[in-house]
This record gives structure tokens, C-alpha cells and sequence, in this order.
């Protein structure tokens, strides 16, 4: 699978190792590295009209994307990828993740500390904005795709089968909790310590009120499961 599109400066090509991965990447990609302006696609369909007005930043395969405030962000991508902007997205320069696996899901709550999450149960942390990532211990070698913190030490990360890791002290110990779904969870979000929300496999969608002690399932109606693996 390809997928080609232009900007005023430059065609760029993205071909996937893999289809489905790619499908995912290209999407995210799209809406991680451009920016409000002007490209145009040279696919054979044009452009939607409401995406016409972003232009090209820079990147790579890109999963996520994450920013604290209008200049601070970093996205995550194939091969342990990690970009960081503190100018709002000007300019992008890579960081060093010390890992090779592939990086799906990325967040920061605040300038300095963040964390990423990616294959074979990679979680890494970061307390000085990303000049150094450490890798934490997950206790899982699944591959993880979404991560989400309320705070500094509150957080939960999500992956393939229903899997939901929990962790009340910044990481340093992460703790499976029980899941509703057998399907890959590829979101996560949280709004306090208690109030959150995980979706993925075949219209999943997962909701706790007590930190994910517990959790409901809500299906899709059937014809809108557009969250599908």
C-alpha cells in the first residue's frame, strides 16, 4: 500500500511494511505533521475540502502526537521515533528513545514529564522533557498502543487483547486491571483519577468511574463500529 501527497515544496511517498499498520500510520501522520496553510494531494481522489488548508511540518510514520501548550509537543512513531518541538512545531528535532520497537502512543503532563508506549510492552519515561527516556518495567511484552496521565503519578496505558495497565506511582510499577473486551484497546482517556474511557476491537468501548477498578462496556450500534482492529 502507498500513499502520496505534496506540499508547494515536496511529494513524499509512504509505503507500509505492513498494511494495516500503514492505514493507521498514514491517518495519524496526515493529522500529526501538517499544519494550517495550503497542500494538495497527488492521490487519485482529491483531498476532503476540510483538510485543504494544513501544510506540511515534518515527520516520518508517525502514531501520536502530544502538546502541553501551543509550543511544547513531541510525536512518536516506527523504529522508537521521537520528535520534539518547543516552537510550536517550526521546527522538529529528534530525540533519542533508545529502543528500536515501534512507539504508538504518547503523553506529557507538562513540559518536563511524559511517557511513551509501543511494542513488546516498551513504556518509556521521561522527567527532563525528553533529553534523556528511561525504560520502565510494564510486566508485559504485548504491545501497548495508547497511554494516558491525569498527573505525575496517576496513569493508564492500553494494548492488544483487552489490556489495561494501571499505575499509581509515575510508572514505577505498573499493575494489569481487569478488562471487558478481548479486542486491542487503542485509546485511553481519563478526565480525574476516577473518570476514564478506552476504546478499540469491534466497537468497544470501555468506561470506569472508580479508576479502573471496574469498568462497563458500551458496543456501537451495529453499522457505526468504526473502531475496528
Amino acid at each position: 500500500m502507498g500513499f502520496n501527497f505534496c506540499t508547494a515544496k515536496q511529494s513524499v511517498n509512504l509505503t507500509s511494511r505492513d498494511s494495516e499498520p500503514c492505514r493507521i500510520a498514514v491517518g495519524l501522520f496526515l493529522a500529526l505533521i501538517l499544519v494550517p496553510g495550503n497542500w494538495s494531494t497527488t492521490s487519485p481522489t482529491d483531498a476532503p475540502a476540510a483538510i485543504m488548508n494544513w501544510r506540511w511540518q515534518a515527520g516520518g510514520l508517525l502514531h501520536d502526537v502530544c502538546f502541553v501548550d501551543a509550543d511544547h509537543g513531541w510525536a512518536v512513531g516506527f523504529y522508537g521515533l521521537i520528535l520534539h518541538t518547543a516552537d510550536g512545531g517550526h521546527t522538529w528535532r529528534q530525540q533519542v528513545s533508545g529502543t528500536g520497537n515501534d512507539l504508538w502512543g504518547v503523553h506529557f503532563v507538562d513540559s518536563n514529564q511524559g511517557w511513551a508506549v509501543g511494542d513488546g510492552g516498551t513504556i518509556l519515561h521521561t522527567v527532563n522533557g525528553g533529553n534523556q527516556w528511561s525504560r520502565q518495567t510494564s510486566g508485559t511484552i504485548a504491545n501497548l498502543y495508547s497511554v494516558h496521565f491525569v498527573d505525575a503519578d496517576q496513569g493508564w496505558a492500553t494494548g492488544i487483547a483487552g489490556l489495561i495497565l494501571h499505575t499509581a506511582d509515575g510508572g514505577h510499577t505498573w499493575s494489569p486491571q481487569t478488562s471487558e473486551t478481548g479486542g486491542w484497546l487503542r485509546s485511553v482517556q481519563f478526565v480525574n483519577a476516577d473518570e476514564g474511557w478506552a476504546a478499540g476491537g469491534s466497537g468497544a468501548i470501555l468506561r470506569t468511574t472508580d479508576g479502573g477498578v471496574s469498568s462497563q462496556m458500551i458496543m456501537l450500534p451495529k453499522g457505526d463500529r468504526s473502531l475496528k482492529r
